[in-house]
């Protein structure tokens, strides 16, 4: 009901409010796709960037960020699992991209990935682990 709110939104906004559905202490809201559904890998990196810095005044210490495969899958949604991982692969690079865009101290960054698509998600968090250094970065079990 929170992000009805405040729709329609220009793409790279972000809306900040309460947990939602999971009920977590805050949600944010990033809009990443056009009216005519398309995205671009700047719009995702930079509206979770965005997010993340919003959350931490907020004093949020940690985030789960969901894939957003699913959500930006064109339609119809019975696509083929390969196409599906060819959808994620470029949104986890600038998923990951926005975290560390961010420059936000999180404690714990958790990715609330589909299985499906883990290993494309681990492969992406090796390739950033060799480009910039923190303190843990490792696959969890969900």
């Amino acid at each position: 009901y929170e992000a009805q709110k405040h729709a329609p939104q220009q793409p790279g906004s972000v809306v900040i409010g309460p947990g939602g559905r999971y009920r977590f202490g805050t949600t944010a809201l990033v809009v990443v796709m056009d009216d005519n559904k398309r995205t671009s890998p700047e719009w995702i990196a930079d509206s979770i960037a965005d997010a993340m810095k919003q959350l931490r005044v907020l004093d949020a210490t940690s985030l789960i960020l969901p894939d957003f495969t699913d959500d930006l899958l064109r339609q119809p949604k019975w696509i083929s699992e390969e196409q599906r991982r060819d959808t994620c692969r470029p949104i986890a690079k600038a998923m990951v991209e926005g975290i560390v865009k961010s420059g936000a101290d999180f404690d714990l960054i958790k990715i609330w990935a589909w299985h499906g698509n883990a290993d494309i998600w681990a492969e992406e968090l090796d390739a950033l682990s060799k480009r910039v250094s923190f303190g843990m970065i490792a696959p969890a079990a969900a």
